[in-house]
């Protein structure tokens, strides 16, 4: 389900078990830790029991999850943490996210086809507001030593 690629291990009966298991390479070692690579990783980067989904654009605050034959109401699970910032949209109208055991997920709004889009509010007025701020504060300080 979490579609992990990669762990860090320090425990002997856990080193077995992964130089053991398939598809499973060893990257590097630092005592006590090993740190190991699952090939296929579990899966795509979007899960859901029936159907397809994929993330077509991944930035760092926008993301369009397109999506077909999946029933509505149907879960669609994000491999990433769900954090409260984050918001979703369909055909412009918001819908809720869920945190399905830690991970970011949304019923699908609809039978079929379709793309949802998320969103991760910024506040780049308060950037501007702290910088002229900082700026405000230093040319202030340079005044009053002469």
């Amino acid at each position: 389900q979490w579609g992990v690629r990669s762990i860090a291990v320090w425990s002997h009966p856990s080193k077995r078990y992964f130089e053991r298991l398939p598809g499973v390479r060893r990257l590097w070692e630092e005592d006590p830790w090993v740190f190991f690579e699952y090939g296929k990783g579990g899966g795509g980067r979007v899960v859901a029991r029936k159907g397809e989904a994929e993330i077509i654009e991944d930035r760092y605050t926008r993301k369009r999850i397109r999506f077909k034959g999946i029933p509505e109401t149907e879960t669609v699970i994000l491999r990433m943490n769900f954090f409260p910032g984050w918001k979703g949209f369909f055909n412009g109208k918001e819908i809720p996210l869920l945190n399905e055991n830690g991970q970011l997920a949304f019923r699908s709004p609809t039978d079929g086809e379709g793309e949802v889009v998320l969103l991760f509010k910024t506040y780049r007025s308060l950037y501007a507001f702290s910088l002229s701020l900082l700026l405000g504060v230093f040319l202030f300080s340079f005044r009053r030593k002469r």
